[in-house]
């Protein structure tokens, strides 16, 4: 569901907004790419029942950062988030002054979200998160592996232009709407697409992912809405 205290433009500006954060954080921290999309889609499924008013998207995204780094085996420390995310919140605000104490309130912060996100999920979620990020480097060579027209070489580009639609798509809310495998295969569509590659609906060679038509049309549009709102910034509500 839609946060019924903002606009829907508000709410995805705000998902887009932490979920580049989490990105931007996951590089400092040199994350894996699998612990950042994770963080990423802890924080698009907490807010499907949980308001933006009540629970501010920095400190939820830190938290959300911290619990992918556990439950992804990528570990770092409740310091190492909470001092990352307090540089970039004061690289972004001239107007932040950054301070230990304020870095002790966001360590604490971060600690009472996770018990929300924990108890909102039941302590399920190494059964509810899986990364799309899982499946799109098969999926493109499975797919390109017995075409003899392609090079390895266009191949490799195509599967590095998908993982970058991907890295996208993890700013949506894509991962609340369809499987991650779709996700994956609207990706690898979208970068073929923009390569010149036909991969035409009548052959139907989705199905080999157990993928729809009609989902990869959702990526396709969701993509396009994230494209068209422009660069992501902090609003407050």
């Amino acid at each position: 569901m839609i946060d019924e205290h903002v606009d829907k433009k508000t709410y995805e500006m705000l998902l887009a907004y932490g979920s580049e954060q989490i990105q931007k954080a996951g590089i400092l921290l040199q994350l894996h790419a699998v612990t950042i999309a994770t963080g990423q889609s802890i924080l698009h499924k907490f807010y499907l029942y949980h308001s933006l008013k009540e629970f501010d998207i920095r400190k939820t995204s830190a938290s959300c950062c911290f619990i992918a780094c556990k439950l992804e085996e990528n570990h770092r420390k409740l310091e190492q988030i909470a001092k990352i995310f307090e540089f970039l919140k004061y690289y972004e605000d001239k107007y932040y002054k950054y301070s230990i104490e304020n870095e002790n309130k966001l360590k604490k912060e971060i600690l009472e979200i996770e018990k929300q996100i924990l108890i909102g999920f039941a302590f399920r979620l190494d059964k509810i998160i899986v990364s799309p990020h899982r499946y799109i480097l098969q999926y493109t060579y499975t797919l390109f592996h017995n075409l003899d027209k392609y090079s390895s070489h266009t191949v490799d580009k195509l599967a590095q232009r998908a993982w970058g639609y991907l890295n996208d798509s993890m700013r949506t809310s894509l991962c609340c709407m369809i499987k991650p495998a779709a996700i994956s295969v609207g990706c690898i569509y979208l970068a073929a697409t923009s390569l010149g590659i036909p991969l035409k609906k009548e052959t139907m060679w989705f199905k080999v992912f157990e993928t729809t038509w009609e989902e990869i049309v959702i990526v396709c549009k969701t993509m396009y809405s994230l494209y068209s709102m422009g660069k992501p910034k902090y609003l407050i509500i």
